[in-house]
């Protein structure tokens, strides 16, 4: 089987990204966003995921950050997939987390959409206050169990991210 690696550079007004991506990796990272919870959630990814992934980003704000780092992680994980022949492009993974709990189905279909609960999608997209879908392109559909009490809310990201790539692994 053909190595399923990937380097995207994005360069524009408010970013400049520098990404490689290798699939079949083990969870290392080097990752500097700037953004310290986004690096906090890629890390996470990264580890359950088991990819590699060595990331440098930087921009004007964190929203243009977030948005393209997106866009260079959608467009790797198509360049390291090609032609997707041999995954298995549809799977689930059910992720508990502390309190919380998420069950998570991806489709590796291209067409990318987020499908989940609207005041989950800001929770879901956004490390900021604002929500962001360009995570659209990785994450297919992700909806949470009604979390056991209110402390559960901050692990229901993080534990759909990892249902995410847990699943497709």
């Amino acid at each position: 089987m053909a190595a399923r690696k990937a380097n995207v550079k994005r360069v524009t007004q408010e970013t400049e990204i520098d990404l490689s991506l290798n699939l079949d990796g083990t969870g290392n990272h080097e990752i500097s966003t700037g953004i310290k919870m986004l690096d906090h959630f890629l890390s996470q990814t990264v580890k359950h995921g088991r990819f590699d992934l060595k990331l440098t980003a930087s921009g004007d704000d964190e929203h243009h950050v977030t948005e393209d780092v997106a866009i260079c992680l959608g467009k790797a994980f198509n360049e390291a997939l090609g032609e997707k022949l041999g995954i298995v492009r549809m799977a689930d993974a059910t992720v508990p987390m502390d309190e919380s709990l998420a069950s998570v189905a991806v489709d590796l279909s291209g067409r990318g959409i987020v499908c989940c609960r609207r005041s989950l999608l800001k929770m879901i997209c956004a490390i900021s206050d604002r929500p962001d879908p360009a995570f659209s392109g990785i994450l297919r559909h992700g909806r949470p169990v009604e979390p056991a009490c209110p402390r559960a809310l901050r692990h229901q990201r993080p534990s759909q991210s990892r249902g995410a790539f847990q699943s497709v692994r």
